[in-house]
């Protein structure tokens, strides 16, 4: 059932309805990001000779979608040509996580404790925020996104507990969620509200065999292990060699999770239907769609809806079998030994 659309421009106490104006908008995001994006196309001249509503980068954008809110973020650019036709661009405020940089130290934190910190030292406002528990002793990052150093701490917790997180905003607020089993998934079917499908595999990055040495490069330990493709395939070898692994028996571990990260076949599929707007990255849809094959339970790991003038709504969904989230390995900093006190002058 079409909904009507609403967007509401804030700005210094200015409050424009775009309602006439507006002919489509857009909300996009993906998995491998902190924040969700909105464009809107619209017309924003009354007699063809000059603007009738003067945006400004850093005013407020809210889109309603009949009685929700499904959007609400900062201009971050605005363009329009002579015939008054405009498009604006705004991202939700957890844009901020990665406009900001910094070098940070903690001792004794949880990651939910360190986003809490950093987003208060940098005004951005949180909502709920899930709890990780888990205590990383130490923690000094140099140099990094907000974002960057947050996923890192989220890195280490997944490590320990096994649990993952994610962002996002609502009514304006930056939230952290534990990922978890959805228990209500959508079905998309051909027939029903598929628009469009499309599936694609290659083979073009694939390794069927990797061979590793290591030790001294002038008598080396070497390792070599191939996938059963390599008959199908044929063979196409990943070379490494590393110096500071002294035995094969140290080189099997490594070369086992090289060829199974390496054989296999990257993989697309992709989907247009109508639109759900509680269908975001990160979600879970199951797909039955005859032509191209995509069928079962697949993460999204991007998204982008757009909603027409008139309240139709459909989406664009890029789809994975497994769920990819953004993951950074800690790696402590070396930090200067303390200096030994200098021995009494001997008298």
């Amino acid at each position: 059932m079409t909904q009507k659309l609403r967007v509401i421009y804030y700005h210094n106490g200015m409050v424009r309805d775009l309602a006439g104006r507006v002919k489509d908008v857009e909300i996009s995001g993906d998995t491998a990001q902190a924040f969700r994006s909105c464009s809107i196309s619209l017309n924003n001249t009354s007699d063809g000779r000059k603007y009738a509503i003067p945006f400004k980068n850093g005013g407020e954008v809210r889109v309603h979608y009949g009685n929700t809110e499904i959007f609400r973020g900062i201009l971050f650019a605005t363009s329009i040509d002579s015939t008054g036709a405009q498009s604006l661009t705004a991202h939700d405020p957890n844009v901020y996580l990665t406009k900001n940089s910094d070098t940070v130290r903690f001792v004794g934190k949880t990651a939910t404790q360190i986003l809490s910190t950093l987003c208060g030292k940098y005004g951005i406002a949180v909502g709920n925020l899930a709890n990780t528990r888990h205590v990383i002793p130490r923690f000094i990052v140099r140099g990094k996104t907000l974002y960057d150093i947050v996923v890192t701490a989220l890195t280490e917790t997944q490590k320990a507990t096994g649990k993952r997180y994610r962002f996002r905003n609502v009514a304006g607020k930056l939230e952290l969620v534990e990922v978890t089993t959805q228990v209500k998934r959508l079905v998309l079917e051909n027939k029903r509200n598929i628009i469009d499908a499309s599936f694609s595999e290659s083979i073009e990055d694939v390794k069927t065999r990797v061979k590793l040495t290591g030790g001294d490069e002038e008598k080396p330990v070497t390792f070599e292990v191939s996938s059963p493709s390599a008959s199908q395939y044929g063979v196409m070898q990943h070379y490494e060699h590393k110096s500071d692994v002294k035995s094969a028996k140290e080189l099997k571990p490594l070369a086992d999770a090289l060829l199974a990260e390496m054989s296999k076949p990257s993989q697309e599929f992709s989907v247009t239907a109508i639109g759900d707007i509680e269908v975001v990255s990160a979600t879970t849809v199951v797909v039955d769609e005859s032509m191209t094959g995509i069928k079962g339970a697949f993460y999204v790991a991007s998204d982008s809806h757009t909603f027409s003038a008139d309240g139709t709504h459909t989406m664009s969904l890029s789809l994975s079998r497994e769920l990819e989230l953004p993951q950074i390995e800690y790696d402590p900093p070396e930090e200067p030994k303390p200096k030994k006190k200098k021995e009494a002058n001997k008298k």
